[in-house]
């Protein structure tokens, strides 16, 4: 719950939520901050090795990439991968949100993303790279077909 509706680790600790849950479950037991993270840092680390395993039978990707920034002013790109299984089953899964340091430029990007690529063991797979039309994106493209032989 915590995860799928992207709330805070302390929502375990308000009093509601420990009312309604001791309604439903006498047997409750309250749970800290401390482990609902714990326990969503498992959950990620368990469907990143199920995601691992399935890129690593697949021969091509498509990457997608998205800049955002937060109500803090902090940079970051969200690289999306694309690709097809063994039975022709269309997959797409966030490989990550990558900080990017602030001023950006084509380079910052660039190794930002080579380095999320190169996380997922995947730099010698892509196929094909969706940028949105930023000035900054010519040097990551350029820069991705000089290092990937794209």
């Amino acid at each position: 719950m915590i995860m799928v509706h992207e709330l805070p680790f302390n929502f375990v600790e308000y009093e509601l939520f420990n009312v309604v849950m001791k309604e439903a479950n006498p047997g409750f037991n309250k749970i800290s901050r401390a482990s609902i993270r714990q326990d969503c840092i498992s959950s990620y680390e368990i469907e990143k090795k199920r995601v691992q395993k399935l890129l690593n039978t697949v021969k091509r990707v498509s990457i997608t990439t998205d800049m955002l920034t937060s109500s803090q002013n902090i940079h970051y790109m969200v690289v999306t991968c694309h690709f097809v299984d063994s039975d022709s089953k269309l997959h797409k899964c966030i490989l990550g949100f990558v900080d990017v340091p602030s001023p950006y430029s084509g380079v910052c990007i660039y190794d930002s993303l080579f380095k999320c690529l190169k996380e997922w063991n995947i730099e010698t797979n892509v196929a094909t790279l969706t940028l949105n039309n930023a000035k900054t994106n010519d040097v990551v493209a350029r820069k991705l077909m000089e290092n990937l032989n794209l």
